[in-house]
C-alpha cells in the first residue's frame, strides 16, 4: 500500500522519497490538502497547464486523485451498510 493511500485511507503520515538520507521529504498532509484545494478550484499548483507542473507534483497529484476517489466509494459502501 502507497504512503498516499495510507494517509487518504488510513492515517496521517510522512513519506520519504528516495534511498538517500538527504531525500525529500513530503508531508503528505499538506500536500494532499495543496490537491484537494487546488481541484476545488480548478487550478493547478504551480504557473501554466499540466505539462508546466513538476513531474512529481503530477504523479502524486494522479496517486492521490485515485485514493481520494477509493476513499469516497468505501465512505459510500459503509454509509449503505449503516442505512
Amino acid at each position: 500500500m502507497s504512503e498516499i493511500r495510507k494517509t487518504i485511507l488510513i492515517s496521517k503520515r510522512k513519506m520519504k522519497l528516495g534511498n538517500n538520507p538527504t531525500s525529500l521529504i513530503v508531508e503528505l498532509s499538506t500536500f494532499i490538502d495543496i490537491f484537494t484545494l487546488c481541484r476545488e478550484t480548478n487550478t493547478l499548483p504551480r504557473p501554466g497547464g499540466l505539462l508546466d507542473q513538476d513531474s512529481l507534483y503530477v504523479h502524486l497529484m494522479r496517486h492521490a486523485l485515485i485514493c481520494q476517489d477509493e476513499r469516497r466509494q468505501l465512505d459510500e459502501a459503509k454509509s449503505k451498510q449503516g442505512s
